[in-house]
């Protein structure tokens, strides 16, 4: 069985660990059908044939991707010009006598807005995802260190939630189709 031209079963010595009692197919139609099934897979990966949910994987990663850079770009868009434009000394009032230095919380409140849009747009795009979703990953971490020090758990929660998704997309990424970084690497492999 392959997936995506990738061999499913472990082969040791090129022959396959699983039984070939249990398999009633043979071995040289598994070598035919292997070899019309790679080249089903280069020419047509997400054409939707019968019993491939390549397609509807693809679309999954494309809409977490997508909705959460929308949501990375709607903290931005609100915090700078929408209701929250008091955000950073509202937020700052949250950290006085905590163990953190104002200053520093307050260069991270002001600059914290940008990079989620810049964050945002990257995700939306699909452009540079991997580098995208690690920096976000490392920044709802720092994020989820400044709430863990003011003891809002429920906010923490939230956090983790956001980290699920990063670890999601960052885990399954080989589905990532619809994006400038796909578009690039197909426009790399022609001819």
């Amino acid at each position: 069985m392959t997936y995506l031209g990738r061999s499913c079963r472990p082969k040791i010595g090129g022959r396959s660990t699983e039984s070939d009692s249990m398999n009633p197919v043979s071995s040289q139609d598994r070598i035919d059908s292997n070899a019309s099934e790679r080249r089903e897979v280069s020419t047509a990966r997400y054409a939707g044939r019968n019993g491939d949910n390549s397609l509807g994987r693809a679309l999954g990663y494309f809409i977490l991707r997508l909705s959460l850079g929308v949501d990375m770009l709607m903290h931005y868009v609100v915090r700078t010009w929408g209701v929250s434009q008091d955000f950073v000394p509202v937020t700052e009032k949250m950290f006085v006598g905590n163990l953190l230095p104002m200053s520093w919380v307050h260069t991270f409140l002001t600059i914290l807005p940008y990079f989620e849009g810049l964050l945002g747009v990257l995700l939306i795009l699909g452009l540079l995802s991997r580098w995208a979703l690690t920096a976000e990953g490392l920044l709802v971490t720092v994020l989820l260190f400044g709430t863990a020090i003011r003891s809002d758990w429920t906010v923490v929660s939230h956090q983790m939630i956001y980290l699920l998704f990063v670890f999601i997309l960052l885990a399954v990424e080989q589905y990532d189709y619809f994006s400038v970084d796909a578009l690039l690497a197909r426009r790399r492999k022609l001819p």
